[in-house]
């Protein structure tokens, strides 16, 4: 963190931008890495994406969280008396699909997944 700090310092200094609006006008970068610690950050990435972003297990938790998610959203929009009252009350200022979105999306892993199991 230090690094990208005392670099992306230097590359502001050198830009001469003084404001907001002139960094949304530079095309180049201005924030990131040194070079040499790019190529690092790159690597570890790759190697995150290989060996755990992307690992079998973890892309099998990945489908079964999408599935609950997907049933959730589906089983709520299908009957809206599962929903909490203050949710329904969202619903009617916000719109069916936004007031049960917001609501799944609310949920923590844990509870999400009871909840499918419970209504499925």
């Amino acid at each position: 963190v230090t690094e990208l700090v005392e670099h992306s310092a230097a590359r502001i200094d050198a830009s001469g931008v003084g404001s907001i609006e002139e960094v949304r006008r530079t095309r180049e970068r201005i924030i990131g890495f040194a070079p040499e610690l790019d190529e690092i950050r790159l690597e570890l990435k790759r190697f995150l994406y290989e060996k755990l972003y992307e690992h079998p297990r973890v892309a099998e938790a990945n489908d079964r969280s999408t599935e609950a998610i997907r049933d959730l959203f589906a089983i709520y929009r299908a009957t809206p008396g599962l929903l909490p009252e203050h949710v329904r009350a969202r619903i009617e200022l916000d719109g069916e699909a936004r007031g049960v979105a917001d609501y799944v999306a609310g949920m923590t892993d844990r509870f999400a997944l009871g909840e499918w199991e419970r209504l499925k």
